[in-house]
């Protein structure tokens, strides 16, 4: 029998799961009771997702601890993969209790608790350690746990007295009898700095100048350590002695932009401290960038950093002398002057124009015309000795500028010095400037971005500008023609793809915009800030079988989170990287309340309900269930976090057209009360499929967050034609607003429909019965009615594409599942769950008459809504020749309906 057991290990280790499952099962006919068996059939059953087989082994294990080490070890390795870590630390501590004399396993049992998360119990766990084996490792695992447990403590105002009083002082006692580290030191600081005894750093960082705890310094001289001391010094108020460390940090580094951030931040406080020595003390800071920009200048090629503080510290001291004379050093360079020095050396970088923009955008209107003409001025001047890479960058700059002061682009602002023709339309300027740039990078790489993208980028941003001014999509049409363009010289320009893939969405073509995005290879952590740009429409536009594979990544990412992190976590420990575990911690936080993270399980499970056909229900329904509970959904709400970077397409707008604060408020808050909207739905359909009587009540909840969805779009957007440029164009268009009402009526007649499938077993009697059939016939006809006659607007030829197709997404979302819960409730009916329950209390003669009499109902409905699908389809079809828009995934479902 071993040599069975040893077949089927090896058949895993070689990834055979389903043989060594068959193996393990063959010898558990003979032998039973075969306990090492048993465990393998769980690891395999755990390995193939079939969880509802494993269930039973589960709780026979959790009842049912093995003494044998083999299946004890089969068991870890199972748990550990399932992520079942308290489970996990269990078996560690029983295998460490059968060999008292292995510290490893001791060791992974620590592990394990910390994977689960349980910071009193590793705290316990490290103390153990400590005891039986006196190294200061565990010490130091001691005090990062009870670190970990006072910084929840003094979270909570009901325990934050217990952390302050008993907790940190703990750490900081526990910490001065190990042996000290570089890592160790940062873990002290760490408890020191929670205690808020940033003089005590202070002399921490002293004594290890000192060598008193090495014969080396265990945090040596550099950014770190200067960045703490500034940070320490601010906070005790000693802001001289800040302005010096900054100083003498810039001394060492001229390119320290943090370094520059203290020592304005320094010159504030001792401005704001004593106001009549201002003067004085703003002299002595403009003596010394004025030194720092001066030896810097010298160099072949001077430092961004230093010509960045000339422009900052130029806008502070306005702000700080306010009515005072200029200072003894002399009048300060012109906000345009120090521009133009910046842009004469690193005009021709891609960072000139985020560096500036903010200095930029507080020209007077009688400094933009002459900072553009001395730009110009400029890129002429070098034109003669610069390569013609270099003054295509300084001329994409310039148009940025010209673009953010709202002046127009012209060649005679921004074209050859020998350019004789002037032309006045911008994307004709754009376009040559564009078609003019490609020679010049004939020989850069594929992965390298061409020198004159930008071009394209502002180019098409225009005319965007101009179809939100007039509706037509031949401006639309355009920019994605120039942009194509771009994109086959520069195939790995980020901004290119964003811009196709916001401008196909737009115009319904799903499919190109998925390619692009697939191009820009968007992976992992980098999907929660900037997946929304194409995850947000797949629904819509009806993408899904685009859509459900690259949906289930992301989910997948995710899912992997859960068990990366706590990895991660164990390996702080075990390389006594501490001052990484909050990183960590934050990163699981983000994570586990990422509302990107919530959109894609629910969309995913949505696209998969309408999809499934009969066979696969029941494990879709089951799926359902893993989005939270109503009730818990709305506290998640309270923590759900949007890490959606709107400002990641870079369209160069004018500040006009740039989305506000306000605009950028009110579209987070819209998107999350819609995905949490969307969450409801999914829990209610779940609980209808599954005959849970848990969604009568969910149904509350989500009538609940549909009203905060219309709440909030009802107030409107304040700039309509921004919203483009951050990326949104799902949930804020208009029907939504037509189309959302339909959907969350549905809802509540199937709520009715669910009730009165539970009443006709009660034997439910004449008249309010009929009434009640009668109620949810009608409420069905009207609002399938109400469907069809929403959508006669979308024929409409000069309705925007994307409104077209996403309006068809929802009426056959809509369809699907009332023609999915009409037969589940039927059948419902049909098999009498609850007469056979209750046999004894109901006529049986008048429940089965009620039954009949609703089913009849659900028949008469049902053909309701295939007769609406038939009528839907037909429209389809037009609404797809109109548009010129794909519809097929969309035909598929209404001539295919799901069902139970």
């Amino acid at each position: 029998m071993s040599a069975k057991i040893k077949s089927a290990r090896d058949a895993i280790d070689d990834g055979r799961v389903k043989p060594a499952l068959d193996i393990v099962n063959r010898v558990l006919k003979r032998t039973p009771d075969n306990v090492e068996a048993k465990a393998l059939q769980l690891m395999c059953l755990m390995m193939l997702h079939r969880t509802a087989e494993a269930q039973p082994l589960l709780e026979y294990f959790s009842k049912n601890v093995p003494t044998e080490p083999v299946a004890l070890r089969t068991l870890v390795t199972c748990y550990r993969q399932q992520g079942l870590h308290l489970e996990t630390a269990a078996l560690y501590q029983t295998l460490a209790e059968n060999d008292p004399s292995d510290q490893e396993l001791k060791v992974q049992h620590f592990m394990a608790l910390v994977r689960a998360g349980d910071a009193k119990a590793y705290d316990r766990a490290a103390t153990n350690l400590f005891k039986l084996y006196k190294d200061d490792k565990y010490l130091a695992w001691q005090v990062m746990a009870k670190l970990v447990q006072a910084k929840q403590a003094a979270s909570n105002p009901a325990t934050s007295k217990l952390a302050t009083a008993v907790l940190f002082p703990v750490c900081e006692k526990t910490l001065a009898k190990v042996t000290m580290t570089a890592e160790r030191l940062k873990l002290l600081i760490l408890v020191l700095e929670s205690q808020k005894k940033y003089a005590d750093i202070l002399q921490l960082l002293a004594d290890d100048a000192e060598h008193k705890f090495a014969e080396q310094q265990l945090i040596p001289p550099g950014n770190e350590r200067t960045l703490l001391k500034i940070e320490c010094l601010k906070h005790l108020d000693d802001v001289d002695q800040a302005q010096a460390v900054a100083v003498q940090t810039l001394q060492a580094n001229h390119d320290d932009w943090n370094a520059f951030l203290a020592l304005f931040d320094a010159t504030q406080r001792r401005v704001a401290a004593d106001p009549s020595a201002a003067v004085a003390v703003i002299a002595d800071v403009d003596q010394v960038v004025a030194t720092l920009v001066a030896s810097d200048l010298e160099q072949p090629v001077p430092k961004r950093g230093v010509l960045l503080a000339q422009l900052k510290w130029g806008l502070e001291r306005v702000k700080l002398l306010g009515s005072q004379p200029s200072t003894t050093v002399g009048t300060w360079p012109t906000l345009v002057d120090s521009l133009l020095m910046y842009f004469t050396y690193f005009g021709h970088k891609r960072c000139c124009y985020p560096d500036t923009i903010a200095f930029v955008d507080t020209l007077q209107d009688g400094d933009t015309t002459q900072f553009l003409k001395q730009c110009r001025a400029a890129i002429d001047a070098n034109a003669a000795t610069d390569p013609e890479w270099k003054t295509i960058l300084r001329r994409v700059s310039l148009v940025k500028y010209a673009r953010a002061l709202a002046k127009p682009i012209t060649l005679s602002l921004v074209g050859p010095a020998d350019e004789s023709e002037e032309c006045q339309d911008e994307i004709q300027v754009l376009t040559r400037l564009f078609e003019d740039s490609i020679p010049a990078g004939a020989e850069l790489k594929p992965s390298e971005l061409q020198y004159g993208d930008e071009y394209a980028s502002i180019a098409a941003s225009i005319l965007y500008e101009k179809y939100a001014d007039n509706g037509k999509v031949e401006y639309l049409r355009e920019a994605i023609e120039l942009l194509e363009a771009a994109c086959v010289k520069s195939a790995f320009n980020p901004q290119l793809r964003i811009f196709l893939v916001k401008l196909h969405c737009l115009l319904g073509n799903i499919s190109a915009a998925h390619t692009h995005w697939q191009s820009m290879e968007v992976k992992q952590i980098q999907d929660d800030s900037v997946g929304y740009v194409l995850s947000d429409h797949l629904f819509a536009l009806g993408g899904f079988d685009l859509a459900v594979p690259l949906l289930a990544r992301v989910c997948k990412f995710f899912q992997q989170g859960d068990s990366d992190i706590p990895e991660f976590l164990c390996q702080a420990y075990q390389y006594e990287t501490y001052h990484k575990i909050e990183e960590f911690e934050r990163f699981k936080d983000r994570l586990a309340n990422s509302q990107h993270n919530l959109n894609c399980r629910v969309e995913n499970l949505m696209m998969s309900l309408m999809r499934t056909k009969t066979s696969g229900m029941r494990s879709v329904a089951a799926s359902m269930c893993t989005i939270p509970a109503q009730a818990d959904i709305r506290a998640l709400g309270e923590t759900l976090r949007d890490n959606s970077q709107f400002g990641v397409m870079d369209t160069f707008t004018e500040p006009k057209s740039r989305l506000s604060e306000a605009d950028e408020q009110h579209i987070r808050k819209l998107r999350r009360a819609f995905v949490l909207y969307r969450a409801h739905l999914l829990r209610s359909l779940a609980a209808m499929l599954e005959a849970d009587p848990s969604f009568f009540d969910g149904v509350d909840l989500l009538n609940e967050a549909y009203s905060t969805v219309w709440e909030i779009q009802s107030t409107g957007c304040a700039a309509s034609r921004n919203i483009f440029a951050a990326g949104i164009a799902g949930p804020c268009t208009r029907m939504l607003s037509q189309l959302l009402p339909q959907q969350c009526s549905l809802v509540n007649v199937l709520t009715s429909l669910r009730a009165m499938a539970q009443l006709t077993v009660a034997g439910t009697r004449g008249e309010q019965l009929k009434t009640a059939c009668a109620d949810i016939e009608s409420s069905f006809t009207t609002i399938l009615s109400d469907l069809m006659g929403a959508l006669e607007a979308v024929v409409d030829p000069a309705l925007l594409p994307y409104n077209a197709i996403h309006a068809c997404t929802q009426a056959a979302e809509l369809l699907a599942f009332a023609h999915l819960c009409v037969l589940t409730a039927r059948a419902f009916v049909e098999e009498q769950k609850y007469v056979q329950q209750q046999t004894e209390s109901v006529n049986k003669k008048t429940a089965k008459q009620a039954a009949t009499q609703l089913v009849a109902v659900c028949d008469r409905v049902v053909a309701v809504i295939k007769e609406t699908a038939t009528e839907f389809a037909s429209k389809l079809e037009v609404i797809a020749t109109t548009h010129s828009v794909n519809l097929d995934s969309v035909l598929d479902i209404v001539r295919h309906l799901p069902q139970p």
